[in-house]
């Protein structure tokens, strides 16, 4: 559902709205406390599977620690700079409408 959301709206292949998702998350691992991310995981069916694939393709290279690492994940995905806002605002709706405003507000500060 979450991958042909973002195809559907950005224009990304499969494989590139997946592994975006999977360099948010690995991005909100790092900078959200685990109980933070766990509640965030639990709202993105698969989260797991996402962060491996951009790992196993190469998108994450290592800790995705800031929103430079961020674009420099999407940017080996092929896609801009334009994408860095996008992505993120698109998966914060997703998981705003599993778990509400705070589970939205969570994701975004792990980004920004």
């Amino acid at each position: 559902v979450l991958t042909k959301l973002l195809t559907n709206q950005l224009g990304v292949t499969s494989n590139q709205a997946m592994c975006g998702v999977g360099s948010i998350l690995s991005l909100a691992k790092a900078r959200l406390s685990g109980m933070d991310f766990t509640t965030l995981t639990k709202l993105i069916p698969g989260a797991e599977t996402y962060m491996n694939t951009a790992r196993d393709v190469g998108a994450v290279t290592g800790p995705v620690g800031d929103r430079a690492g961020l674009t420099a994940a999407l940017s080996r995905l092929g896609m801009g700079s334009d994408m860095v806002p996008k992505f993120p605002q698109i998966l914060s709706d997703f998981v705003g409408k599993a778990g509400g405003q705070p589970a939205s507000n969570l994701l975004m500060q792990a980004v920004k």
